[in-house]
């Protein structure tokens, strides 16, 4: 049985370890457009200063599935997914398919340039390898309570952020032959908690369009993992989960108008500028496209990881919607491997 690391999330590239609907479909060119209380928080904490009004946001929960879970789902054995014993059976008779389930939850309360949040992170994948006869999985497990605050200068052009994450975290790769018993997501996995901390910088160029300068730096002084936890999920643990290495991301865009009714938010953004992930400049190259009509309506586009994404929105003042497909990179920069998931993402505020 062999366990291998395991990033935040499950893209090998660094990013936020939370997943919006809106910054997926956008290839993760989002540090630009980051604007409400938890993708600040976790893309980049400056979009923290844009916020005035108190909002309670108790709903935001996200659930998603790669490509090979819906071309194989059955209705009889949905409530088996969570389990790799119950599911084994599926993961068997259809060998070399990447079937994955993600479940996210992040309720948050802001208000003027203040954020405080709770992220749920509960993420399965396995796979059959027929000629081997093993069974891969690869599991991660996250609970993360998070604080924030962004400052407000030259009357909003520049605004700076700041964000803590506490990340507990139970997460690794595991082999296991096919005629093991008493399989389980929970078992041989690192298990550990760390201090992350993550600073944003924004300027609005006072011109036609809106011209914005992004910069994010994550993991400031690396984030280091020790073997205690706020809630053990992990059976047999290994030791505590690797280090995560300090990364870089910058970005640009724009919002030029369509008429009176629609207008484009666009952005390109370079992610891990120090390399740290080992991927080519290609591969940390981002964009992304955003159509939105009359703010309600949304079609979203990106390439990113050198893979296509996309979706579509549907935003009121209190709720929005989305449904989104996105790659993550799961390969080795020598060998890339795409990680298709379709999610479905849904926030309502209470105010």
């Amino acid at each position: 049985m062999a366990t291998l690391p395991a990033l935040a999330r499950n893209d090998k590239i660094p990013g936020s370890r939370y997943v919006s609907g809106r910054g997926a479909a956008l290839g993760d060119a989002f540090i630009t457009l980051a604007d409400d209380a938890p993708s600040s928080l976790f893309y980049n904490p400056a979009g923290l200063a844009r916020l005035k009004k108190p909002r309670l946001e108790v709903i935001n929960v996200a659930a998603e599935g790669t490509q090979s879970f819906f071309s194989t789902f059955k209705l009889t054995k949905v409530t088996k997914v969570v389990s790799l014993t119950g599911y084994k059976s599926t993961i068997l008779a259809n060998p070399a398919k990447e079937i994955g389930v993600s479940g996210q939850l992040l309720p948050t309360f802001s208000f003027r340039s203040f954020g405080i949040g709770v992220l749920y992170n509960n993420s399965i994948w396995a796979k059959y390898r027929k000629d081997d006869g093993v069974i891969e999985y690869r599991t991660l497990y996250q609970i993360i309570p998070t604080i924030g605050f962004g400052l407000r200068l030259a009357q909003g052009i520049i605004r700076l952020g700041y964000s803590l994450q506490w990340v507990n975290q139970a997460s690794g790769t595991v082999q296991v032959s096919d005629d093991a018993t008493g399989l389980s997501y929970k078992n041989a996995l690192a298990e550990g908690t760390a201090l992350s901390h993550t600073a944003g910088f924004a300027l609005t160029f006072p011109l036609r369009y809106i011209p914005q300068l992004a910069i994010v730096a994550r993991n400031l002084g690396n984030a280091r993992f020790s073997s205690t936890t706020l809630l053990k999920q992990a059976k047999n643990p290994t030791g505590a989960p690797a280090d995560e290495p300090m990364s870089f991301d910058v970005g640009v865009g724009a919002s030029p108008k369509l008429g009176s009714m629609a207008h484009v938010n666009w952005a390109v953004q370079g992610r891990d500028l120090l390399g740290a992930s080992g991927y080519s400049i290609i591969q940390r190259v981002v964009v992304g496209a955003e159509l939105s009509f009359r703010d309600f309506l949304f079609f979203r586009g990106g390439w990113g990881s050198a893979y296509f994404h996309g979706g579509v929105g549907l935003r009121r003042s209190k709720s929005q919607f989305n449904l989104t497909f996105y790659n993550e990179e799961i390969g080795t920069p020598s060998d890339s491997s795409k990680d298709t998931r379709i999610q479905f993402h849904y926030q309502s505020a209470i105010f």
